[in-house]
């Protein structure tokens, strides 16, 4: 027989290894403007992107108990640039100050103040990345379009359909709802 405690705390454990999240790229600040999105990401995977990306950084969609942290990294999820204890929504927007950040990542924790601190000392190893697999841009009117990538397709195939404004090749891509 297990003990309550036992119980919850495997609860927690499970909770934490199935829990993902959506992490958005933008190239300007604010979190507005072209993105690139790795969504439904599993706490402890980088997400990578291209050199243009990462001047602000969407968090959203991640596990409800507010317990989590966010990071921006200038390589691979090696070197820390700044990260942020969860908002209790489940969703911020972190800047970049000086370089656009490179990669990011969050952590599903259940004491947010020790996280931070073990985050600037756990480095991820190059295997555990993903590419963003959507793509969008914030309208004038601020609302956001977006678009999964398909499978097999690169998101630098994507950015340069709407670098070019190429959008009915854009929009043969199957419309996200939201990320």
């Amino acid at each position: 027989m297990f003990s309550a405690t036992e119980v919850a705390f495997s609860l927690v454990i499970s909770a934490t290894l199935t829990a993902a999240g959506d992490i958005c790229a933008y190239t300007s600040r604010g979190c507005v403007g072209t993105f690139g999105c790795c969504t439904n990401i599993p706490a402890n995977v980088c997400c990578l992107y291209p050199d243009n990306y990462g001047w602000s950084n969407l968090f959203k969609n991640m596990t409800s108990n507010g317990n989590w942290w966010a990071s921006m990294y200038s390589d691979t999820c090696q070197t820390l640039l700044a990260g942020s204890v969860a908002s209790a929504d489940g969703q911020i927007c972190l800047g970049a100050w000086d370089v656009p950040a490179r990669s990011t990542s969050w952590r599903a924790t259940t004491n947010a103040a020790a996280n931070a601190k073990r985050s600037v000392a756990v480095k991820q190893e190059a295997t555990h990345c993903m590419s963003p697999n959507v793509i969008g841009f914030t309208t004038d009117n601020g609302e956001e379009r977006l678009f999964r990538i398909p499978g097999g397709t690169r998101f630098e195939d994507a950015e340069k359909l709407l670098e070019e404004g190429q959008f009915e090749e854009l929009f043969k891509y199957e419309k996200g709802s939201s990320v």
